[in-house]
């Protein structure tokens, strides 16, 4: 019996300690080991914040900006373009895109806004400035009183000798047009040469000056008055004072 009970307590031992070997481990206490994970990166966080507020205030100060701006490419060779640069074959062509792009932009490097009105304007007073290359850039002439006089005597020259009849006009004052001197040649001294003492700077110079001229447009003013007046109170009154004289 004894050795059966001893058996018995060895078989339990041996389970017990059996059981206690196969037994799952007891869980570590992972709370202190969490805390410092906190720590570390509170810790971690507090640098970084420090870090990028101290890059942010080198980058607001001067020489930050300074430091950015020796960072960015530069635009010298889109600022000093040539645009007459040879090519490989040796030939010089013309870039107009080029050329353009310079023009608008000056030395410093600032570019020009232009106003596209104010551009088509200027052009098309500098297109109207002249009569255009198939008059041979015939220039505006400034019309003065004495030459819009002379324009209308050479529009009424129908009047000025009654022996000549011209066609009416209803052109008005050319906008390009140009005026000169006739110079006389060695072979008409004596028909077509007019005196020093008759020439004028002017059309109607001139033909004031002429005498006969002048008679002849005497006359004609006393007809027009005369058939204008003929029948109105002076033209009774003229008529009665011839009366009293007979």
């Amino acid at each position: 019996m004894q050795t059966r009970a001893r058996t018995r307590s060895q078989t339990q031992a041996a389970e017990t300690s059996s059981n206690g070997s196969n037994s799952p481990a007891s869980p570590p206490n992972n709370h202190q080991d969490d805390e410092l994970d906190i720590d570390s990166l509170l810790a971690a966080a507090k640098t970084n914040l420090a870090s990028q507020s101290s890059t942010n205030e080198d980058s607001y100060s001067l020489e930050g900006i300074r430091d950015k701006w020796k960072q960015m490419p530069s635009l010298n060779d889109t600022l000093t373009l040539q645009p007459n640069r040879p090519s490989e074959s040796g030939v010089i062509k013309l870039n107009t895109t080029a050329s353009k792009t310079a023009s608008t932009t000056s030395s410093s490097g600032i570019r020009k806004i232009v106003d596209p009105v104010k551009v088509k304007m200027e052009e098309k007073q500098k297109r109207e400035a002249t009569a255009g290359s198939k008059w041979f850039n015939m220039p505006k002439t400034e019309v003065t009183p004495d030459l819009k006089r002379d324009l209308q005597l050479l529009q009424m020259r129908s009047v000025l000798d009654p022996k000549r009849h011209y066609k009416k006009e209803k052109i008005g004052v050319p906008k390009y047009f140009q005026r000169g001197t006739i110079i006389e040649g060695n072979t008409e001294f004596y028909s077509a040469r007019i005196n020093k003492k008759d020439r004028r700077q002017t059309l109607a110079e001139e033909i004031l000056a002429d005498s006969t001229s002048r008679k002849y447009f005497r006359r004609k003013y006393g007809e027009i008055q005369n058939s204008k007046m003929s029948g109105r109170k002076a033209f009774y009154k003229k008529l009665k004072e011839q009366r009293k004289k007979i």
